[in-house]
């Protein structure tokens, strides 16, 4: 289990090298619903390097809303048509 200084050392990391550089068009997507779509579906029989690749993945999900944030203040995600609960 790592700390959470070395989470908070490993996504600004991810930050620095593959984040901060991205286009407005590249930073513009709803990081969450594409973790949520597509980001955990890994079919790997090695459970460590799953766990290590789903690691990075959530890193760079946190980097890209960091970024977002330093951006344009706010997080980006998709809007949908919701439905009245009432």
């Amino acid at each position: 289990m790592k700390s959470i200084k070395d989470i908070f050392t490993d996504t600004m990391n991810t930050w620095k090298d593959y984040v901060r550089e991205l286009s407005d068009d590249e930073l513009k997507q709803d990081r969450s619903e594409w973790m949520k779509a597509y980001g955990r579906d890994i079919e790997n029989d090695i459970n460590s390097q799953k766990d290590r690749f789903i690691y990075h993945q959530e890193l760079y999900t946190i980097a890209i809303e960091i970024e977002q944030l330093n951006r344009w203040g706010l997080i980006y995600y998709k809007k949908d048509k919701k439905k009245s609960i009432v």
